[in-house]
């Protein structure tokens, strides 16, 4: 039943009291979740920078229920790998091939870098790399580029490598 189809002069004391426990709960659980979420926001930013100087952590030497915090790093088959998803991740089961949007290669010098500029109207395969606005990124699904579509806005084409 909708909100608007309500006649509340036809309801009882006991039933508007009842309806207004429900709202107040209601809006008292949107509250605690936005709190929450600010909350969990914070918690990844103090993280994030507690964590930038420290030296990544090596895949082999950590237990399987371990996970990676946001801008934490872990080496992954002698890669350095930043988590850059903002969330804590397991590199067992949301790790860089699992989830390429949440990682991305944090050992890249610029000598390593002759990966060709992105461009608009390139047929570009699952796996190959482009560098857009200084940033390697590593095609995720097959597609022919276009304008709009840059590695950068298109989450669901490329990955931070």
């Amino acid at each position: 039943m909708k909100l608007e189809e309500i006649d509340f002069s036809e309801l009882s004391d006991d039933e508007l009291n009842g309806l207004f426990d429900r709202f107040m709960e209601a809006f008292r659980i949107r509250h605690q979740k936005r709190d929450a979420e600010q909350q969990a926001k914070l918690a990844a930013e103090a993280y994030a920078e507690a964590v930038k100087e420290e030296p990544p952590r090596v895949l082999e030497e950590l237990k399987h229920t371990d996970v990676v915090g946001p801008s934490g790093r872990v080496v992954i088959g002698g890669n350095v790998w930043k988590n850059v998803s903002g969330a804590w991740l397991s590199p067992f089961t949301a790790g860089p091939d699992e989830y390429p949007q949440g990682w991305a290669r944090d050992d890249i010098t610029g000598e390593e870098n002759n990966v060709p500029a992105w461009q608009a109207g390139v047929e570009y395969k699952t796996g190959d790399e482009a560098t857009f606005e200084n940033t390697v990124f590593k095609c995720i699904q097959a597609h022919t580029s276009q304008a709009g579509w840059e590695p950068s806005n298109v989450p669901a084409l490329w990955a931070k490598k």
